[in-house]
């Protein structure tokens, strides 16, 4: 039972005593009026429904970690559950009776019921009920007070949060203070005489309701705020485990399943690059063996399992400790959300306030999880499966020293993997009971692989029944494979094409030994067999698959057959059919595999994205495997690859064609509009990322790209604000040359059609933290000065016109709670210029905001925003002009050398003896105090 659970069951089993008993003795009253078969039996039918909805809600289970009020709550409502389905069961029956009868009208309920129900039954399940109504009520009261319930501990620590963050804030706390106050008045009131409040379902269920829910909003909005959109994306690209495969890992043979059961600290499973360590972490993780053997370890406490693969081709968050921390957290928490007072207590104390989605810090991240596995105030137990720690994307010593520091908790074990260097072969190579060489183990795996494989071929029993050393020729396999799995697969693949030629076991095994046992030579083998004629395309796939952060939409690949440069302008937006879809995906499967030979292969995912219904016409483009990007980054195949290329290529301008021919040609007409716009805006943010790379590296974005995909997504009529959809990815992109194009070619578009004024977007980067979100964002000053020059107001009210809210202060906000959530802010420079420019584009002047600024800034910088604000006060507006002397002043008067150098550029900036562009960056706020 979620922690919420019990007060909601509480208040359904309230609303259907109430609604048994007024149906059991009130019957009378409820059906006197009714004249006709057909309208009884529509009343009875609504009551049938009524009563199966109740005994849906009554039937929750219980997790045998509740407490004792919260198991009597739930013990109550099975009881409840049983009477509910009695009183269907005779509803059913009179029903059937009522249509059976030759007589048009419907007797009286009550007379019904004596006919087909003893009336000592009536009389005992209404007494039954009479006693519910009395038990909730006791059990309610100890419910509210019991301090060992999970839900009282989250409600109180919530409703009691010294957090104030704003107004509206506020007031939610207080009103969830007093509907906990209210419900436990009424329950112990109810106690010394009847209670009118009580016994109205409607009034008491509703407050029981009410907390339910504000403490499941509360729960899910600390869960989302940890959540990113790649969390799970490496996890699911990992094979599952060939069948019958690692098994033995569970029998008394082997010591993990000692380890699992009965040991903590830390176990390490070392491999080679392709001998299967994500695979065997993935089978671990989710085998139906595993929590029951670690059941015997946690010892009555609550277990919690959770894992991370890391990844180091993927986003920054998929190599990152913040990432590792951040997804384990998110899986934790999750699993019990009783810890999240204890672990995050600021998030928990803001969980009424929408602004909790903001980003974790590492610092914030990093204490949360330190907090974790130091409590002792809720008794759990913990395993972590930790996969690809030499993919990390930092330094291996720092990790595997904080990975030390974790194990040392009695109540947490890890279970770790990774190639074997030497920094992990130091750390965890020295206890052969807490460890696996992967490749030393695999060898029944392998034989089983390669039988099972080629016993699936037509030709495989007729050479058995001929050829007496097939039998050797899979030893060979075996033997050569040395404990790699990868190898293995791309043998067995090129193996199976001699068997369909009917290839005799020697020439097998000529085929077998002519095959480099290197996977790096073996990757080298299939490049150079790539026909001439498709060598450029080769060049170009490689290069746009290693370019990318996500994997590649197979729509993306379209660019590659088309020759005319402006192809993905001139292409027609249409949606296609899913079975013209699957017949486009197969043609580019055919021409990928020509031209990369199975080193990148195109994948069908299933119940990527929400809404999918299990098949969800997705198909990306990933590698055969990690070591086969590794290999396409060497020195010398980079260069091979780019001799084939005959024409200078420009990799992100290729992705962002691709991206605009996903976004107008690949859309899938018989998918949910829901579905089709969450594949879109993650296309929109791919085409967004590419752009802004473009812009950095050529000083100009795309602009033709751009325009034409805000026509082919407001055409296609699939995305229901395109305007608010666009823009707020080019403003979190930070495509301020794009954005100053676009708005000085047509100054009203950014400002119509909008769910929020860019200028809020832009401050608060908003929508930066959704599921959909897939990429890292920065406030930008330059987007934030482009929009204010455009028309932009600071002050535009959020909330309609007697509203206090603006987005000057809606910005402020946002910096503060990033500080009280001892955060620190992405860049101080960009909040600091930020804030002048806000200033000089006439934010108003409001009571408490020097107090603000110095809540937010160093004394320096906000010293100098104070002598702004003055200049603004006393000068009737926003000091453009004639601010030089007041600057000269400030030259003299100050000793700070780094706070003079930038305060000289500022003066020759606005003297306009340095083009705005070359405006320096307040470097002096850096250690300065």
């Amino acid at each position: 039972m979620d922690p919420f659970s019990a007060i909601s069951l509480a208040g359904n089993i309230i609303a259907f005593v109430e609604f048994g008993i007024k149906l059991t003795m009130k019957s009378s009253e409820i059906y006197g009026s009714m004249s006709g078969e057909t309208e009884a039996n529509r009343v009875i039918s609504t009551i049938t429904t009524d009563l199966n909805a109740f005994s849906e809600n009554l039937g929750r289970t219980i997790s045998t970690h509740s407490s004792a009020a919260e198991e009597n709550i739930a013990s109550l409502a099975r009881d409840c559950a049983v009477d509910a389905a009695k009183l269907t069961r005779i509803l059913n029956r009179l029903q059937i009776a009522g249509k059976d009868s030759r007589r048009r009208k419907l007797l009286p309920l009550i007379p019904a019921l004596k006919s087909l129900w003893k009336q000592k039954d009536i009389q005992e399940i209404q007494q039954r009920l009479t006693n519910f109504r009395a038990q909730i009520t006791l059990r309610l009261v100890a419910l509210i007070n019991d301090k060992h319930s999970s839900m009282t501990t989250l409600l109180v620590e919530l409703a009691n949060s010294n957090s104030r963050v704003n107004a509206e804030t506020s007031a939610q706390l207080l009103e969830l203070q007093a509907t906990i106050n209210q419900v436990k008045h009424i329950t112990q009131k109810a106690l010394l005489r009847p209670s009118p409040e009580l016994a109205n379902p409607v009034s008491m269920s509703e407050k029981l309701e009410s907390l339910a829910k504000a403490g499941d909003n509360a729960i899910d909005r600390v869960l989302k705020s940890l959540q990113f959109d790649s969390m799970r994306t490496r996890e699911a690209r990992v094979a599952d485990a060939h069948e019958k495969t690692f098994e033995w890992l569970f029998t008394d043979d082997f010591n993990f399943n000692r380890w699992l059961s009965c040991s903590s600290g830390i176990y390490w499973v070392s491999g080679k690059p392709g001998s299967g360590k994500s695979t065997l972490m993935k089978f671990l993780s989710g085998h139906s063996k595993t929590r029951p053997a670690l059941g015997s370890w946690a010892t009555g406490d609550f277990l919690i399992t959770a894992s991370f693969y890391f990844w180091n081709a993927g986003t920054p968050m998929q190599k990152s400790l913040q990432g590792l921390l951040q997804s384990l957290l998110y899986e934790i928490l999750k699993q019990y959300p009783l810890l999240i007072p204890v672990v995050t207590p600021i998030r928990w104390g803001n969980a009424l306030e929408l602004a909790i989605r903001e980003p974790w810090s590492r610092q914030e991240i990093t204490e949360a999880f330190d907090r974790f596995t130091k409590q002792t105030k809720i008794p759990c137990k913990t395993c972590l499966f930790i996969d690809g720690l030499d993919e990390y994307d930092g330094d291996h010593s720092e990790m595997v020293e904080f990975l030390f520091k974790v194990s040392k908790s009695p109540a947490l074990k890890l279970c770790l993997a990774s190639r074997p260097y030497n920094i992990f072969e130091d750390a965890y190579g020295y206890s052969p009971e807490r460890m696996l060489r992967l490749q030393d183990l695999t060898r029944d795996n392998i034989r089983r692989y390669v039988h099972d494989n080629f016993e699936t071929h037509q030709s495989c029993t007729r050479l058995k029944s001929l050829d007496s050393q097939y039998g050797q020729l899979i030893e060979e396999i075996v033997d050569k494979a040395d404990g790699v799995f990868l190898w293995v697969y791309l043998a067995v693949r090129s193996l199976k094409q001699g068997l369909t030629n009917a290839d005799t076991v020697s020439t097998l095994q000529r085929r077998l030994r002519q095959l480099p046992t290197d996977l790096q030579q073996y990757f080298n083998l299939i490049l150079q067999s790539v026909d001439d004629v498709y060598w450029e395309d080769t060049t170009k796939v490689f290069q746009m698959a290693a370019s990318a952060v996500h994997l590649l939409p197979i729509g993306v690949l379209s660019v590659l057959d088309e020759e005319d440069d402006d192809f993905c302008l001139n292409a027609k937006v249409q949606s296609m059919s899913l079975l013209d879809y699957e017949k486009k995906v197969r043609v580019l499967e055919k021409r990928l595999n020509a031209r990369c030979k199975g080193l990148l292969e195109v994948r069908a995912t299933r119940g990527h994205l929400i809404g999918s219904n299990g098949y969800n016409g997705r198909h990306l483009v990933d590698f055969l495997h990690l070591t086969v990007r590794d290999f396409l980054r060497t020195g010398e195949v980079d260069a091979l690859l780019k001799t084939r290329l005959k024409s200078p290529f420009d990799v992100d301008v290729a992705l962002c064609q691709g991206f605009l021919i996903q976004i107008k040609q690949f859309v899938i007409a018989d998918d949910p509009k829901g579905y089709r716009e969450l594949l879109m805006i993650e296309t929109i943010e791919d085409l967004c990322y590419h752009a802004k790379r473009i812009e950095v590296l050529t000083g100009e974005a795309p602009t033709k790209i751009l325009d034409e995909a805000f026509r082919a997504v407001k055409e296609a009529w699939m995305i229901h604000t395109p305007h608010t959809l666009l823009h707020s990815a080019i403003i979190r992109h930070g495509l301020a040359g794009y954005l100053e194009y676009k708005l000085d070619s047509n100054p009203g578009s950014l400002f119509i059609e909008q769910d929020m004024p860019p200028l809020e977007a832009a401050l608060t980067l908003a929508g930066s933290q959704t599921i959909t979100s897939r990429y890292s964002y920065h406030l930008d000053p330059r987007v934030v000065q482009v929009l204010v020059d455009h028309g932009a107001d600071p002050n535009e009210s959020l909330g309609g016109p007697s509203s206090q809210s603006t987005v000057w202060k809606v910005f402020i906000s946002y910096l503060i709670m990033t500080i009280n959530a001892n955060r620190n802010l992405a860049s101080t420079d960009a909040s600091f210029q930020i804030f002048e420019i806000m200033l000089r584009a006439g934010a108003k002047v409001y009571k408490g905001l020097f107090s603000d600024i110095h809540r937010i800034f160093e004394p320096s910088a906000a010293r100098l925003l104070e002598e702004l604000v003055y200049k603004i006060k006393h000068s009737g507006g926003p000091p453009y002009a004639n601010d030089h002397r007041a600057i000269t002043y400030r030259l003299h008067t100050t000793g700070d050398d780094r706070y003079m150098s930038y305060l000289r550029q500022s003066l020759k900036m606005r003297l306009g003896i340095m083009p705005n562009r070359q405006r320096a960056r307040p470097g002096y706020l850096v250690n300065v105090s």
